[in-house]
């Protein structure tokens, strides 16, 4: 794989931090809402363009285009929602476009299907997801909600279900839920003419993992799984609905540790995951073809804490958010033919309690 270096000048990418605004269980808050951030592609230099200030706790974002974010309001309480911000192409500048209440409570992720006409959102707290109509978009009252049912073997994290995200498979027929509590990643057939799911099919991951994440791998046969409570991550077949083991591994040797954050990197080749203990990102390379991955390196991410990280449209850098440590740290990336290698710039920006950091990238179908 040839390196994504150039000495050609790129146009400065846009990306979007959330933080937690209100503490509530552990998590120690800080924080003032959502912040605009631009890094000049060649120098890693960032800029703040704009902080809004908005709560309770914007913790996870999801571009739904170059001017419009999505993000949960991440409460125990009837504030729970999902707020739509209008970012000003002109500004840029963060504006608050639309707040919508949500049935359950602690909602942490959510995505948009590939038409555009859908948003889906995970509740952890109560074990709700639910689809939502996008109408000029701004999602509506829900399609369809549904509340998971059950628990696991962990005597604190597992008492309940919950569901840690919502992910639609690439052309846009399932959603598909991991959820912690359950240790199950639940697959939804989902009509995208009514926005109603059907009956799923359900993977079982090892009792006590606790599945927090997925993504689809760029040709869509396989899916990748961060398993928090066990600090591990997996490799899975994808087979409309079914899914079937292929390959694992520890994300980390460090304990006490609860694996995070799950990125791909442009190439499609390599993925990172963020761990909450040892403070590292851990990249693995993925074989397209048997689905097999492989540690690389596991590298400081520059604070404590890191829940969350990206990697730029260019691939040059990454960006890691630490949360315990009040900052956005950025590392630059090299990927050749062999090992990647990561190292710190020196460049960090303060951003109190921040929990989440998306690029803006293009094409379109990278912003998933």
């Amino acid at each position: 794989m040839a390196s994504t270096s150039s000495t050609s000048h790129r146009s400065p990418a846009l990306l979007a931090v959330g933080s937690y605004t209100e503490a509530y269980g552990s998590f120690r808050a800080k924080g003032e809402g959502v912040t605009l951030l631009a890094i000049d592609a060649d120098s890693g230099r960032i800029e703040v363009l704009d902080r809004l200030a908005l709560g309770p706790n914007p913790a996870y974002l999801r571009w739904r285009s170059a001017d419009v974010i999505h993000a949960v309001l991440e409460a125990n309480d009837a504030r729970a929602g999902i707020v739509t911000l209008g970012v000003d192409p002109h500004a840029p500048r963060l504006r608050l476009l639309h707040r919508l209440p949500l049935e359950g409570t602690i909602p942490c992720h959510l995505d948009v299907d590939p038409t555009g006409r859908w948003l889906a959102a995970a509740c952890y707290g109560s074990g709700h997801i639910s689809v939502h109509g996008l109408a000029e978009d701004r999602p509506g009252t829900a399609a369809v909600t549904i509340r998971h049912r059950g628990g696991s073997i962990h005597p604190e994290r597992q008492t309940g279900p919950h569901p840690h995200a919502t992910r639609f498979s690439p052309e846009g027929h399932w959603l598909v839920v991991p959820d912690l509590g359950t240790d199950e990643v639940v697959c939804y057939p989902f009509d995208a003419a009514r926005g109603q799911l059907a009956q799923p099919y359900r993977f079982k991951a090892p009792a006590g993992s606790g599945p927090r994440l997925v993504l689809f791998s760029r040709g869509g046969d396989h899916v990748i799984l961060v398993e928090e409570l066990a600090s591990t991550v997996a490799s899975l077949r994808w087979r409309n609905g079914a899914l079937e083991p292929v390959s694992s591994s520890a994300t980390t040797d460090v304990r006490p540790n609860t694996a995070a954050g799950l990125r791909w990197h442009p190439s499609g080749e390599i993925f990172g995951v963020s761990n909450r203990g040892a403070d590292t990102i851990a990249l693995f390379r993925f074989e397209s073809q048997s689905g097999a991955i492989t540690h690389l390196a596991s590298v400081p991410s520059g604070g404590v804490k890191p829940r969350d990280f990206d990697f730029s449209p260019c691939g040059r850098w990454l960006i890691a958010s630490n949360q315990d440590s009040d900052s956005v740290v950025l590392h630059a990336i090299e990927v050749g033919a062999g090992v990647p290698c990561l190292r710190q710039t020196g460049i960090r920006v303060p951003i109190a309690s921040p929990t989440c950091v998306r690029f803006l990238n293009q094409p379109a179908a990278c912003l998933r």
